[in-house]
C-alpha cells in the first residue's frame, strides 16, 4: 500500500462526533499521513461541565486545554494548544507537529 504523506491535516469542528477510540484511530490516521514536520490541525468546542454533552450528536468532548493536551500527547511529540472564551462558548485549538 502506497502511503500519502500531507504538509497538513486539518479537522475543524468534528472531533466531538465519535467516540474516544474512534478519536485515538483519526488522531493516529493524522500522524501516519504526515510528512515530517508536517502539522495536525484543528479545533472543537470545550464543555467544562461533565455528565452532559453540549449537543445529541457529540460523543466525546474535551474538558478543557489541559485534556487536550493530554489525548493529544499520546500520539503527537510535539503538541501546542490554545483556547478562546466568547460569550457562547470556549473553543481549544491545537496544532500537533510530527517531528520523527
Amino acid at each position: 500500500q502506497e502511503e500519502a504523506y500531507y504538509d497538513i491535516v486539518l479537522i475543524r469542528g468534528a472531533k466531538e462526533h465519535f467516540s474516544q477510540e474512534a478519536q485515538y484511530v483519526i488522531f493516529k490516521n493524522a500522524l501516519k499521513a504526515l510528512k515530517i514536520n508536517g502539522y495536525f490541525c484543528g479545533d472543537t468546542v470545550a464543555n467544562p461541565e461533565s455528565g452532559q454533552s453540549l449537543l445529541p450528536a457529540h460523543e466525546n468532548e474535551w474538558k478543557n486545554e489541559i485534556e487536550m493536551r493530554q489525548e493529544l500527547s499520546k500520539f503527537f511529540k510535539h503538541v501546542e494548544t490554545y483556547s478562546y472564551e466568547s460569550k457562547e462558548r470556549i473553543t481549544l485549538f491545537w496544532q500537533c507537529k510530527k517531528i520523527y
